[in-house]
């Protein structure tokens, strides 16, 4: 069972990573174009998956593009149910990873969930379009185009700046980590 100092500071940090998840896409869409690029929306739900795990990743990723669409209006109401899909995973994957993986370095747990989780999150995320949203216009051009090449400057910043974030939190607040005291 967990502390409720614990669970107070993982929904502390939810709600800090939804704000930043609905307002750094806002902020950087005012910059047409920039949004794919930057990627705002899953740096946030991946660093809530890493500081939080794989439940509150999961919501932090569901709720992110929901509440955005309520307030700004983007995703569209067809793009939502992809955005919701693949930013849910992303922070699932995240929390799961970290929380599985248990050499005896924080900082290689932490890079290489984020590694898999930025892997797999692409991956699937070409299969949906592949098979569900795109059907019959998309190909693996497009696939390695949009995903690796296009938001090649936001996946620096994520390996860049997230898991110093992460780190550097687990270390000022140790009740959090992946498994409690760490």
């Amino acid at each position: 069972m967990q502390s409720p100092r614990r669970v107070l500071w993982e929904a502390g940090y939810l709600l800090m990573c939804v704000c930043l998840g609905v307002l750094l896409p806002a902020l950087v869409r005012l910059r047409t174009g920039w949004e794919a690029v930057l990627l705002p929306m899953q740096i946030c739900v991946l660093l809530c998956g890493l500081l939080c795990g794989p439940a509150y990743g999961l919501s932090c990723g569901a709720l992110c593009p929901v509440f955005s669409c309520m307030i700004f209006g983007v995703p569209g109401i067809y793009g939502l149910t992809s955005s919701v899909c693949i930013n849910a995973l992303y922070g699932f994957l995240a929390g799961l990873l970290v929380c599985l993986l248990r050499s005896g370095w924080r900082w290689v747990n932490v890079y290489a969930a984020l590694l898999v989780a930025v892997l797999l999150g692409r991956s699937a995320e070409g299969l949906l379009n592949a098979f569900w949203l795109r059907a019959g216009a998309y190909s693996w051009w497009i696939w390695a185009q949009e995903s690796f090449v296009i938001p090649l400057p936001g996946i620096v910043v994520l390996f860049a700046a997230v898991p110093v974030v992460v780190l550097a939190l687990w270390k000022l607040h140790p009740v959090l980590g992946p498994y409690g005291d760490y």
